[in-house]
């Protein structure tokens, strides 16, 4: 029955596994019809993704890593600025050759194109294809092209193949799992440019081995691609067997740990998965709480997405976003924890997400001339964990200073399961 479960949260939750002929739904995040929940923690939801679309980036101001963040929280509906005017970010990104401190953005390989590759911390990608993964999450065709600097177009489809091509068993494979698992089907086998035999099966065996404790993030990104490439492979089948039953048990193991070290306000834990603990500090919750909450809305099945302990994870990384809206934030961490809240929205109620998640010319003016809260400077997310007792005083303290906004979306810890109509996607044809 579990594993039946499982199989119905992959077809809802994945977008497709495509072939090389073959190209994703018009929409990742459920852009469809808006519909006005009668949960109020699907409104809480939808007014934290809101708050956090109005902080908007500028090209003259942040690097390439940023943006891209943003755009992976957003999507479709990223806005940002550029020449002192708000623009879509995707049109933005894919028909200006953007440049960053004299650098294209993307480039041409000997295997088809690729973002520009790691320079520094936080200015081009952090990882190898960390911008295409992004990318994959507003689900981009194949055909979808960008341009350089020098005038050249690259597609999505190229960088795939050049992933394809320079996949190596040195560094962080995370991203990349994440990127081709969302492209190219679960059996998919090829050989690299050094002539070496690797297939997604390969990748999710090296991810699988690797431990989370003092991986990037946590290793939230390391069960996140994992989740992901389960999810796709359970599409078309019903059983996991060898490496996939393994990584499917690392992923579970993770959900229980997050689960464990939960925090009794709802407040998934500032240590990742290592211990339970709260930060006092707004940008350092998101950085490890947000994580994992992104980690969990894609790797829980369908049914424990209403279970009491996850509606008050989501129901307290929404009200951490709304109670500091108009304070500065990070935005790794920020966007993160925002696609979270997009992909919660996405498997319970996708209709609500339009009005969120498209252009929008009033609020576009508003944003013009109200100006976004600041940004912090990403070098200066730590590490350091504050005692929950503490927290417990600072949340005690929070409640009592509430805005009648916060008020709003104070929803309590009994909510009852709502009702939802889920959408599942039509199967995807395989040639």
């Amino acid at each position: 029955m579990k594993l039946l479960i499982r199989f119905a949260a992959a077809v809802l939750v994945v977008w497709p596994a495509l072939t090389e002929a073959a190209e994703p739904p018009a929409t990742s995040a459920g852009f469809r019809s808006a519909a006005r929940s009668r949960d109020p923690l699907v409104d809480s939801v939808q007014k934290a993704i809101e708050s956090s679309r109005r902080r908007i980036l500028d090209t003259d101001k942040h690097s390439p890593w940023q943006i891209m963040h943003g755009l992976l929280g957003l999507r479709q509906g990223f806005q940002i600025r550029h020449d002192g005017k708000v623009a879509s970010g995707i049109a933005w990104l894919s028909e200006s050759g953007p440049e960053y401190e004299g650098e294209s953005w993307f480039e041409i390989t000997p295997h088809g194109g690729r973002a520009h590759p790691y320079t520094r911390p936080y200015a081009f990608e952090g990882h190898a294809n960390q911008f295409l993964a992004i990318l994959s999450m507003s689900s981009l065709p194949l055909e979808h092209g960008f341009r350089t600097a020098a005038e050249e177009t690259i597609t999505v489809g190229d960088m795939i193949e050049n992933a394809k091509m320079q996949v190596s068993d040195k560094g962080e494979l995370s991203w990349t799992l994440w990127a081709l698992s969302r492209y190219v089907p679960s059996d998919a086998k090829w050989i690299n440019a050094a002539g070496e035999a690797w297939s997604i099966e390969r990748i999710v065996e090296i991810e699988t081995a690797k431990p989370t404790r003092g991986a990037p993030c946590g290793g939230t990104h390391n069960v996140f691609a994992l989740a992901h490439a389960v999810n796709v492979y359970l599409r078309n089948r019903s059983s996991l067997r060898g490496i996939w039953l393994e990584a499917d048990q690392k992923v579970q193991r993770h959900i229980e740990i997050a689960k464990q070290f939960q925090n009794s306000d709802g407040m998934l834990s500032t240590n990742y998965f290592v211990s339970q603990e709260y930060d006092q500090e707004f940008s350092k919750r998101l950085a490890s709480s947000g994580h994992v909450l992104e980690f969990l809305m894609l790797a829980l099945d369908q049914k424990e997405l209403h279970a009491r302990w996850v509606r008050r994870a989501v129901n307290a990384l929404a009200r951490d976003l709304i109670r500091n809206r108009s304070m500065v934030a990070k935005c790794g961490p920020l966007y993160h924890t925002v696609d979270g809240l997009v992909v919660y929205l996405d498997r319970t109620q996708p209709r609500t997400l339009q009005p969120l998640l498209t252009q929008n010319i009033a609020m576009t003016r508003a944003i013009e001339a109200e100006g976004p809260p600041p940004f912090l400077p990403e070098s200066d997310v730590g590490t350091s964990h504050a005692s929950r007792p503490d927290a417990e005083r600072q949340r005690t303290s929070d409640e009592s200073q509430a805005t009648p906004l916060d008020r709003e979306t104070a929803v309590p810890d009994d909510l009852p399961t709502p009702i939802i109509e889920v959408d599942f996607p039509p199967p995807l044809e395989t040639p």
